[in-house]
């Protein structure tokens, strides 16, 4: 139903729902359901517990968690944005259907962050640590990241404007040419971005969301004329 991802210090995890948990949207009471039972099944008791998300818009949009007090975690009427941060260790989560999601966590303060960083959305990461050192104090070396399962470069072409475009922002890293095909890798460029802040630790998946079916794929459903539907990604902090 999910798989985890733990931090290297141990304190927190990330756990992922697979496509057996069903789809994890927030428009219909199917949906909410499903988040319900994956929220349980992974361990967090009632909905006092259940991580705080947006209506993921492909943007550079950065919410504090003070600023959600009184919204819903898990229903309609989400406020749009690709990112929340917290002072406070919580549960924060994303959806996800290819796009990258990645979560921080500032060992010695115990802040967090959860971010949905599709293309456009690239940089939102770290655009994040940065709000957490200069809103919370938190310190770049103290903060470890994990970044979850994605699209591949096996699979995700993309024409020649977005390359270069990418090669030209971000470096050479992550932006795959071969004769004629252009490709990118999200998480490497990510990972890329992460580490210029000399962060603690990064963890990488190596998991494909295309490729390997146990993952919702919004290429995958395109190619296939199948229903389009999106995971859930949450950090969970650890007793």
């Amino acid at each position: 139903m999910y798989l985890s991802m733990p931090f290297s210090s141990g304190n927190a995890a990330v756990y992922i729902s697979l496509a057996a948990a069903g789809d994890m949207g927030a428009n219909t009471e199917s949906h909410l359901a499903h988040r319900e039972a994956f929220f349980k099944a992974s361990g967090l008791a009632g909905a006092a517990q259940y991580p705080l998300v947006l209506e993921q818009v492909h943007s550079h949009v950065i919410y504090d968690a003070e600023e959600l007090a009184g919204h819903s975690t898990a229903s309609e009427g989400l406020l749009p944005g690709d990112g929340i941060i917290s002072r406070t260790p919580r549960a924060l989560g994303v959806s996800v259907a290819d796009c990258v999601p990645i979560f921080l966590r500032d060992t010695r303060s115990g802040a967090v962050g959860a971010f949905h960083s599709g293309w456009k959305g690239t940089g939102i990461a770290a655009e994040g640590a940065l709000r957490m050192e200069h809103d919370y104090g938190c310190r770049l070396g103290d903060i470890e990241a994990v970044i979850g399962p994605a699209i591949g470069p096996c699979c995700y072409h993309v024409e020649q404007d977005r390359y270069e475009y990418f090669l030209k922002t971000f470096g050479p890293a992550g932006v795959n040419k071969i004769g004629n095909s252009y490709s990118l890798d999200l998480k490497l460029i990510n990972y890329s971005i992460l580490s210029k802040l000399n962060l603690k630790n990064i963890i990488v998946s190596d998991a494909c969301t295309c490729c390997d079916t146990r993952f919702f794929s919004f290429r995958r459903a395109m190619a296939t004329g199948t229903h389009f539907s999106r995971m859930l990604a949450y950090i969970k902090i650890l007793e």
